[in-house]
């Protein structure tokens, strides 16, 4: 049944018109022994509320990893990973990059997964946020990840800290 005009405050716009998979930009990176990794995460947008006023929402989606190895069949995985963001989109990047010849993948987690992860930063307690897209190299083993205070409602502050990781 397609939605009425007074039902579609409560289904995403694009839903009600057309289904499919949005496409997925792939980053590469190639290891010392040829192989190569591939990494992107599933976004879209849906429209939300009345067509006279709707909400645009970013949606992120799981992060689809890919391993072409010198030999033998692809690898294939995916990190389970789901945020909806109406106002700013800083929690929903993720950073990878290569350390001995492994891809390593960080990004901003909900609650009810960091029990079955290892936590690198958490500053949830004082509504900090890591700002995965930002994060920079420092040598070949240290990253500076920056951390944004997050208003109530979603909003962002001008209030920043700063954390390194070394990696070993």
């Amino acid at each position: 049944m397609a939605p009425t005009s007074s039902s579609r405050a409560l289904i995403p716009i694009s839903l009600a018109m057309s289904y499919g998979l949005n496409p997925i930009a792939l980053q590469p990176f190639q290891e010392e022994d040829g192989s190569i990794d591939m990494i992107g995460a599933f976004n879209s947008s849906d429209e939300l509320g009345p067509s006279q006023h709707p909400v645009t929402v970013s949606i992120t989606g799981d992060i689809l990893y890919i391993h072409l190895g010198v030999t033998g069949a692809p690898l294939f995985g995916r990190v389970p990973k789901y945020r909806r963001s109406a106002e700013n989109t800083i929690g929903d990047s993720y950073y990878p990059f290569l350390f001995n010849n492994r891809l390593v993948i960080l990004y901003n987690d909900s609650q009810s997964n960091l029990s079955k992860r290892e936590k690198i930063i958490d500053l949830t307690s004082d509504s900090y946020l890591a700002v995965t897209g930002e994060i920079q190299p420092l040598s070949p083993s240290s990253i500076l990840i920056p951390l944004r205070k997050i208003k109530g409602l979603g909003g962002l502050s001008d209030k920043f800290k700063w954390g390194t990781l070394e990696i070993k």
